[in-house]
Order: structure tokens, then sequence, then C-alpha cells
């Protein structure tokens, strides 16, 4: 069995997404992070150089989730045990609804019609060498959804 830190590495490459296995533990505890009513409101959407990016439902979330920028960062760090965030940009999103996974219990598939079949065997084959099953899946909606947001802004 591979090393799960080279498995990320290639799989980083394959997508062009830094600190993706980061990402996805983040995105795996955002509730226990940020507590279910501002999980059902928002979504860590991306994390390169320590800088986390949030995109939130409505407005109004985006100017109360600023005020907790310090205390997210916070317990980002401690849930993580490493300093993986160091800034937060909390982006309002039109789109939210249509980008936000459901909870894990019913999660949903992406929808990748737009990737491309080379796309989705990469990113099938760099997940399958993650043991943990939830792992590999949060490891697999994270990079589906990178590429379907830089898919999405060319377009």
């Amino acid at each position: 069995m591979a090393p799960l830190g080279s498995i990320l590495g290639r799989a980083l490459s394959a997508v062009s997404h830094g600190s993706l296995y980061d990402l996805a533990m983040i995105e795996e505890r955002w509730g226990e992070i940020v507590g279910e009513g501002l999980r059902a409101v928002s979504l860590p959407a991306e994390l390169e150089r320590k800088k986390l990016v949030i995109w939130v439902k409505e407005p109004v979330w985006a100017d109360s989730m600023g005020y907790l920028k310090d205390e997210i960062t916070g317990k980002i760090n401690n849930a993580l045990e490493k300093k993986v965030v160091d800034g937060i940009k909390v982006v309002y999103r039109r789109d939210f609804d249509r980008t936000r996974p459901s909870p894990p219990a019913a999660q949903e598939e992406p929808d990748t019609r737009l990737v491309s079949p080379e796309t989705l065997l990469k990113i099938e084959e760099e997940a399958a060498k993650v043991e943990d099953s939830e792992l590999r899946e949060a490891i697999k909606r994270v990079m589906l959804k990178s590429v379907i947001a830089n898919i999405d802004k060319k377009h």
C-alpha cells in the first residue's frame, strides 16, 4: 500500500488543488467546527496557502461569519491538530444550494456531466488508494467539486 502522502500528492497534481487532504478533513468536520446551524448555510470551498474560502447561502451570513473568522480559524487548527488555516475569506454564492453537499447520511453524487471521462478516471484511481472509505469519499467529493468549479469559472 502506498503512503497516503504520495497518493494525495499525485491527486493534487491531477486536479491542481492544494491542501486537498486538509480541505477534505475540514469539510468532514464542518458541523463540529461551526455548529449545525452554520453548517447548513456555509461550506468550506477552497483551501490554498492556508487561506480558506467559505461559501455562504445568503449575504447576511457573509457578514455574520466575518465576525467569527478568528474563532473558526482556531477551531479548525485545533480540530486538525496543526496550523492549517491562517486566514478566511467568506463569499456569498448565489448557486450555493446547487453546490452544497447533502449531510453525510444522504450524500448525493456531484453532477459530473461536464467532467471528462479521463479526469473522472484519475480521481477514481487516486481515491481508490485511500483505505478509509469515509475519507476516500470525502476526497473524491472535494476533487470533483474543484474540477467542477474550475469548469464553471471557464463558462
